[in-house]
């Protein structure tokens, strides 16, 4: 419409191509690439040019997609002009009949601010104030299970956020999930937290998180919980990739894409089923 287009007037100057544009995908958008800088420099500079020697890929699309094989098929469904999902509904089944009903889902809000809130804290120390936990029964019923809302002024909320999350969590054996690492490096981090304190309680608090995470590798020792956290991001990578995600595994772009392809969830979702009988909260 008559309008510059501050994509192409950066990138033909530097790459002496006409024909990119900013609808067409570039090398920037590989996932997980750690080769996008020599791609650049060989002058590759849409992801349509990339071919399976330039990945050192070897062609094994086994279950579950490896980093490699998710980048190829990613690259493969530009270069084909395909916009399907894939989807490995066999790897998927399988690591859905080891699940536990019911299912719950935990996402926690946290803040990590510069200046500390409270005395003996150091910078970017996490502080965890909420939490919301919804359960999916076997019979498909959702509902909007607990909640934690530390919001007393001056007070300390770490402590009593773990005690609200073993109290939500361990009325039964269910698996529970969350997406990407990150409620399981809070709970990491809180478990450090209560070793230095003095909290009366703080070996049942820490035996809890010690059963739903898994360790970093600079802890020593490690562990593993029995019932740790399955991290629905990694059965993303493994078993599904839509192309309308451009890459992009974050929940804000999958769970959009998930629902603009799957009419069953639309027919649910579409409707004002939050807080009712159908979905309680």
């Amino acid at each position: 419409q008559g309008l510059k287009s501050g994509f192409e007037s950066c990138w033909h100057p530097h790459f002496g191509t006409d024909t990119i544009s900013a609808e067409e995908p570039t090398v920037l958008s590989l996932w997980n690439s750690r080769k996008t800088a020599d791609f650049l420099k060989q002058g590759i500079v849409k992801l349509s040019q990339i071919e399976q020697d330039d990945l050192k890929f070897d062609g094994d699309m086994t279950s579950p997609l490896t980093g490699l094989a998710r980048q190829w098929l990613q690259i493969e469904k530009v270069k084909n002009h395909d916009s399907s999902v894939y989807l490995d509904k066999a790897g998927l089944a399988e690591q859905l009949a080891k699940f536990n009903y019911p299912l719950h889902f935990i996402d926690f809000e946290t803040s990590t601010a510069a200046l500390p809130f409270f005395k003996g804290m150091v910078p970017y120390e996490t502080i965890a104030f909420q939490f919301s936990q919804h359960t999916l029964h076997e019979n498909g019923t959702v509902e909007h299970k607990t909640q934690f809302l530390g919001v007393t002024p001056g007070s300390f909320p770490n402590f009593d956020f773990v005690r609200a999350l073993k109290q939500a969590l361990t009325s039964d054996e269910g698996t529970i999930f969350c997406y990407s690492k990150h409620e399981n490096t809070v709970l990491t981090h809180i478990l450090l937290q209560l070793e230095r304190s003095g909290e009366q309680d703080k070996a049942g608090l820490i035996d809890f998180i010690k059963t739903i995470t898994k360790s970093s590798k600079d802890i020593v020792p490690g562990w593993q919980g029995k019932r740790v956290m399955v991290d629905m991001l990694e059965l993303v990578k493994g078993y599904y990739y839509d192309p309308v995600t451009g890459g992009s595994n974050s929940i804000k772009d999958v769970l959009p894409a998930m629902l603009a392809r799957c009419t069953m969830l639309q027919s649910i979702y579409s409707l004002p089923v939050y807080g009712t009988v159908t979905m309680p909260s």
